[in-house]
């Protein structure tokens, strides 16, 4: 006979599927994605170059969530390495704390002259 135990409650969470459907939750998240689809059918591609790239982030609100998931590049990789640089005067401003990606991409928007 076997017996029975009380499993924990992160036991019982992790053994657990858990079956939601909160419909203002699936259209927000098809529409980013309906969103970043659009945004990666215009990013041509064939004729890169710095301006082209350049004139693409600053246009596209989202386009460097499309171009980091092209890179297959996460978010937090980026800012890490975004961090790196500015801490090696890469770019300038000085280094006093982490910048988050909102941060990152208007930076790019108001000073595409960034050398990376």
């Amino acid at each position: 006979m076997i017996d029975a135990k009380k499993i924990s409650f992160e036991e019982a969470w992790n053994s657990s599927i858990i079956f939601f459907v909160d419909e203002e939750l699936e259209q927000e998240i098809e529409f980013e994605v309906e969103s970043l689809l659009r945004t990666a059918r215009g990013y041509n591609t064939t004729e890169l170059s710095l301006d082209n790239i350049v004139n693409f982030l600053i246009k596209q609100r989202n386009a460097l969530d499309v171009i980091l998931k092209d890179l297959e590049l996460s978010q937090e990789k980026f800012m890490r390495i975004i961090s790196l640089l500015r801490k090696l005067n890469r770019i300038p401003g000085g280094f006093d704390k982490e910048w988050g990606i909102t941060k990152i991409k208007k930076k790019i928007e108001s000073n595409w002259s960034i050398k990376f």
